[in-house]
């Protein structure tokens, strides 16, 4: 069958399936709301070949906005996280709010809820429990979690809402350098701890954070643990001690309230390099992120399930999981398995669900490794795809097709088979990855820009807009301008501009560094994010690069590392790639984990090479070969020109991990570890091009 003379029947088929409706579900608990998902036509917010305009004020805002001004909170009588908490109790009638997965004899069991009721009770009672250890209400108290995504996590960032306290979380996978600083700053008296092993690393490292006085574990601890911390004026006690303190104060004080435009939390940024900045982010700030539900086809209300797998010390995750509660919906947890997050999503059946690039290409790559080598196989998936993909492009959202039947309910089961919407974030999407997950996943798929500096908040896609490669446009709380790039060395194109943002988003600065708050908070309002970009003809932005990522080469080109890696990630060869170039090399090289079930099943299959562990294979001249080829041929059908194809890679065994200090909490390339742990294996790639390039000219 010809792939053009297909597509006319598929239009045809499109066309008349166009307006069946959606399937009524019912949640996986039975006293939940039930969940009917969005099913039709994409109804456009604006005129989508003109999707923002140039404000008076001299920034592009969405066009829907008109004359509005820009937005700063979805509720009238919502506008701090205290408040949010209060409104998803009251239209949930105080439903199932914080689940979780109780593992048993080594097995994960079905989701055990707390109510909103509950929630809302406990932690009043364990913000009186903070306060019973003498510790003093208000901002300029700071109360550490330093704790992996779970209930308590929720509980006791309330609990410091109801005395109007500010939280610091500290991501589960610092290192204890980056941990102790962050609270030595923040002066943090009290800190919850989800292990024992953390708390232990923070009583030994006591003479370090002076003003600790109380750690709070959730997870059982021996006597020897609290001794220690005794021994250090240290007070260790458990989650369920600790919650007792505060129901047995007679007298407790009454709760007080914080404002809008009062600190709720110091999110220390991930950051690629150099030292965590702690970002002062206000209740109203994380109020008018939410905004952007008034805006969409999508129904938000007490059906929402949302589940929470991404670090909640990240904004990006805090902001959505408070948009779940505002509406009063229920909040999954993962087990705390990262490989085990799509079997969570199975048991839980989300609704709604935020992602980011690394998560999307390893499930992509996974399922074109299990239809590329079957030729009736890949007919029939590129036939079902071709077909979802013209309904996308005519705006309409479906999971009810021949297409799903036969081939993507799978798919969408990986996800739990209910979800509305997919949101990814963190970094550029593959325009491939994010075309094939609109059409495979039969739900909306949006993605979004932003920084921990505006609240995650930034750019998104509308709905109805089917077109890759951009990173769409102001969200309503938001205006946006590009400031030229004023160094030469980093200046892409004179229509590219270093992204600026403005509006009730932009932070507070950061936490005790006026200069660089200074630098990057400008006195006019705007943010300086630090990225490059530019505006398209129909008003959306497209991202460049982080400006200290932009690389120009001695031939005057400008290396963009994450376009190129975002390509060679579509390999089945590549697991993580990471790019380097140099300002005094005109080659590019590259550092590359290995796919290790994909490469082994290639050596025996196409080469014959059996009985070989993967150490051997990413050695042998053969398997190089082949994937030195395929990488190439790979760039040149994505478009990547002459001097953005890598010269030459290094395979390493050893994955880039959070934990090895080589990503992100939200798993992006830490590039200047990257580069330096491999810096002789870089020096030793580029020394071997010299060595061609000599002989090439010389022999």
């Amino acid at each position: 069958m010809r792939l053009l003379a297909s597509r006319g029947i598929l239009r045809r088929i499109a066309s008349k399936d166009a307006w069946n409706g959606g399937i009524r579900m019912k949640s996986t608990a039975s006293s939940s709301p039930i969940h009917i998902p969005f099913s039709g036509r994409l109804d456009p917010m604006c005129d989508l070949n003109e999707q923002t305009f140039l404000h008076k004020d001299g920034g592009h805002r969405v066009s829907f906005l008109g004359d509005k001004p820009m937005s700063t909170y979805l509720f009238e009588d919502t506008r701090t996280l205290y408040q949010m908490l209060r409104r998803g109790a009251r239209v949930s009638r105080h439903g199932e709010c914080l689940g979780q997965r109780v593992a048993k004899d080594d097995e994960a069991r079905p989701y055990e809820y707390i109510t909103y009721a509950e929630t809302v009770t406990r932690s009043e009672k364990l913000g009186a429990a903070i306060l019973s250890f003498g510790i003093q209400p208000g901002q300029d108290t700071r109360i550490g979690i330093f704790s992996a995504n779970r209930p308590e996590w929720l509980l006791i960032e309330h609990a410091c809402y109801t005395y109007n306290m500010v939280n610091v979380p500290v991501y589960a996978t610092h290192g204890p350098d980056e941990c102790l600083y962050i609270m030595r700053q923040a002066s943090i008296p009290l800190i919850f701890c989800d292990t024992a092993d953390k708390a232990q690393s923070l009583i030994a490292n006591a003479h370090r954070v002076p003003d600790l006085r109380v750690i709070v574990v959730g997870a059982p601890f021996d006597a020897r643990l609290r001794e220690e911390g005794q021994n250090r004026d240290i007070h260790v006690l458990s989650f369920s001690e600790f919650e007792v303190r505060g129901h047995d104060m007679s007298k407790r004080p009454p709760p007080i309230p914080p404002k809008p435009d009062d600190i709720a939390t110091i999110c220390y940024t991930s950051g690629t390099t150099g030292t965590p900045k702690g970002v002062q982010v206000s209740h109203g700030n994380i109020a008018a992120v939410h905004t952007v539900l008034a805006y969409t086809n999508i129904k938000h209300d007490d059906t929402c399930r949302y589940l929470s797998y991404l670090p909640l010390a990240h904004m990006y995750e805090r902001v959505v999981l408070a948009g779940a509660l505002v509406v009063g919906g229920r909040i999954g947890f993962f087990n705390g398995n990262t490989q085990m997050v799509l079997d969570d999503c199975r048991e839980f059946r989300p609704n709604l669900l935020i992602t980011v690039p690394r998560v999307l290409n390893k499930v992509y790559n996974k399922i074109y490794e299990q239809v590329r080598f079957s030729p009736v196989k890949l007919l029939l998936f590129n036939l079902a795809l071709t077909y979802k993909k013209i309904l996308v492009k005519r705006g309409i959202v479906r999971r009810d097709t021949w297409a799903d039947r036969m081939i993507f309910k799978k798919i969408q089961a990986l996800f739990g088979g209910d979800l509305d919407l997919l949101v990814c974030g963190s970094a550029p999407l593959n325009s491939e990855v994010l075309a094939f997950f609109r059409a495979a996943l039969g739900c909306v798929v949006r993605e979004g820009y932003g920084l921990t500096e505006s609240t995650a908040c930034g750019t998104i896609t509308l709905e109805g807009d089917h077109d890759t490669g951009h990173v769409g446009v102001p969200m309503p709380c938001v205006e946006m301008k590009l400031l030229p790039v004023t160094n030469p060395e980093k200046k892409v194109d004179s229509t590219c501009g270093e992204i600026c943002f403005r509006g009730p988003i932009v932070a507070k600065g950061y936490f005790k560094a006026h200069k660089i708050t200074s630098e990057t908070f400008l006195s006019d309002g705007w943010l300086r994010t630090g990225d490059i970009g530019r505006i398209d003809e129909k008003g959306r932005l497209v991202l460049v690069d982080r400006i200290k990522n932009l690389v120009k080469l001695p031939n005057g080109e400008f290396l963009v590392p994450d376009k190129i890696e975002s390509v060679y990630q579509q390999s089945p060869f590549v697991e993580q790639i990471y790019v380097h170039g140099q300002g005094d090399r005109n080659e590019l090289v590259a550092i590359i984990v290995p796919n290790k079930e994909y490469l082994i099943a290639y050596a025996a299959d196409e080469l014959k090479l059996t009985g070989i562990d993967l150490a051997e294979l990413c050695t042998n001249h053969d398997v190089r070969m082949a994937v030195a080829k395929q990488l190439r041929a790979l760039g040149l059908e994505k478009g990547l020109s002459s001097f953005e194809q890598v010269s030459r890679f290094y395979f390493t065994e050893d994955p880039f991990t959070v934990e090895n200090d080589l990503l992100t909490p939200t798993l992006k390339n830490k590039r200047s570890n990257i580069a330096k742990k491999y810096a002789s294996d870089i020096t030793w790639m580029y020394a071997k091009i010299d060595v061609k390039e000599f002989r090439k000219q010389h022999i």
